[in-house]
């Protein structure tokens, strides 16, 4: 309650004071973008909280915009700056799908405002600042852009106890999803990532972007990207047993078909020694009668054996 009565001068204010040097906040960017956002965001909820609104017709209106936004047929210069102008305006939207499809019917039941779930300002603005909206950009190449994403720049966004964390990861994943992202969200606790997963994954599938968006830990998500090739374990038994590792990596291979975008939940965890930096340590278990007599008959002679005694073991060869 404290952050959703904060207003749009104050966290401005507040931002231009921890935002210094090459970090410096464009504040008339940003208040320009929020006005055009909240004033779309209003006039699209009075307008689906009507009972005789479907919302699944804006929903429709945003996945083909998001379509039309970087169409194939288009320069890519021209889809670069077609979503940069439509960013507040489809920010709007989404947030507006999330508000009627969260509280439609309390709201129709009750007729009171109060019921519906509504984003803050700070939750608007740090989704902004996400998305590098009010920064100077650099040269783009546009000859080896794929990607409206691809020229974000990695961003650490601070955000407070109870300032709505989770959901500003769930509506930027959401954003990214629509705009050819695969995206993937980690956090230190499987508890946490599942309880959040859970509470967008109705809102993920009515927008079609649930199979784009993985919420994961951190330490699966470096298993993952380990493997991405092939099953480690697999390939070393396969090298091991002097067979062909080719097939092991095919069978875990991943096609790649979009830009991957990573959304860091408490990177400060990620940051701690026990993670980053640490060893993978992964076992490939390989069991047979011959690795058997061949270490019995180490451990037996462990005190005189030699490399060439081991050599001449039939087992060996």
């Amino acid at each position: 309650k404290k952050t959703a009565s904060i207003k749009l001068p104050h966290v401005m204010e507040f931002m231009e004071k921890i935002n210094t040097g090459a970090d410096t906040i464009d504040r008339e960017k940003l208040e320009g973008y929020f006005g055009e956002y909240e004033k779309r965001y209003g006039k699209k909820l009075r307008l689906f909280l009507d009972p005789a609104r479907d919302i699944k017709s804006l929903v429709s209106d945003v996945t083909e915009r998001c379509e039309n936004l970087w169409r194939s047929d288009m320069k890519v210069q021209q889809r670069w700056y077609n979503v940069q102008k439509e960013m507040p305006k489809l920010l709007a939207d989404i947030f507006c799908i999330w508000s009627v499809f969260q509280c439609k019917d309390a709201y129709l039941e009750t007729k009171d405002e109060k019921v519906i779930m509504k984003p803050h300002v700070v939750q608007v603005i740090a989704i902004f600042r996400l998305m590098s909206m009010d920064i100077q950009r650099p040269v783009i190449d546009f000859g080896r852009m794929f990607s409206w994403a691809q020229n974000i720049p990695n961003h650490l966004c601070q955000i407070v106890t109870g300032g709505g964390k989770s959901i500003i990861l769930g509506i930027t994943s959401t954003v990214l999803a629509l705009l050819k992202c695969e995206v993937y969200c980690a956090c230190y606790s499987k508890i946490l990532s599942n309880r959040d997963a859970q509470s967008f994954k109705t809102f993920w599938a009515l927008l079609g972007v649930q199979d784009h968006i993985t919420y994961t830990t951190l330490g699966d998500l470096a298993h993952t990207e380990l493997n991405r090739k092939g099953d480690i374990r697999k390939s070393t038994l396969k090298l091991f047993r002097n067979e062909n590792t080719k097939a092991a990596n095919e069978a875990g291979e991943v096609v790649e078909h979009k830009f991957r975008v990573l959304l860091f939940d408490e990177v400060d965890v990620f940051l701690q020694k026990d993670f980053y930096g640490a060893k993978y340590r992964p076992l490939a278990k390989e069991k047979n009668d011959m690795i058997y007599e061949i270490m019995s008959h180490i451990w037996k002679q462990r005190a005189t054996i030699t490399e060439s005694e081991l050599k001449d073991m039939a087992e060996y060869k």
